[in-house]
């Protein structure tokens, strides 16, 4: 018997991420080609004001592409990311893999009562929950840089 994955459960997952790579893709053209255009790199008749729109419509068509792998991702079951996940920067629990993955510091809204807090309670950690994950993230740290723990 062989442990088969069903695409099924991960369809969310799997349009939102290609999505996001399709965002990438059209906002790096369209900066690619804005910074074409601003050093007069290619120039002739009427080329200017034909890939003015064309810059336009790959930032337009980018933008469109960040709010719909966004909009995907909220449905997302393993993700749960929530409005305030996906509109505000860093507000998801992520801590974990960045420190693996190489970040040296990290930024925590921390709280003694977070729904008391008088911004971002949704976001906020639980000050008695702060020092085991500290104590985590540290050990993930030394074990990503190969130091004995």
């Amino acid at each position: 018997m062989t442990n088969s994955i069903d695409p099924g459960q991960h369809l969310w997952w799997l349009a939102s991420r290609s999505v996001g790579v399709v965002a990438m893709l059209l906002v790096s053209l369209s900066v690619a080609l804005g910074l074409a255009m601003s050093g007069r790199i290619v120039r002739g008749p009427g080329v200017a004001a034909r890939l003015k729109t064309f810059h336009e419509a790959l930032a337009l068509s980018g933008m469109l592409a960040i709010v719909l792998h966004g909009l995907l991702l909220l449905p997302d079951p393993y993700l749960h990311p929530g409005l305030a996940g996906i509109t505000i920067p860093f507000a998801l629990p992520a801590r974990r893999a960045g420190v693996a993955a190489g970040i040296d510091g990290v930024f925590m809204e921390v709280h003694q009562n977070p729904p008391a807090a008088k911004s971002d309670a949704q976001n906020a950690l639980r000050l008695d929950r702060l020092e085991s994950l500290l104590h985590k993230l540290v050990r993930i740290h030394d074990i990503a840089r190969g130091v004995a723990v």
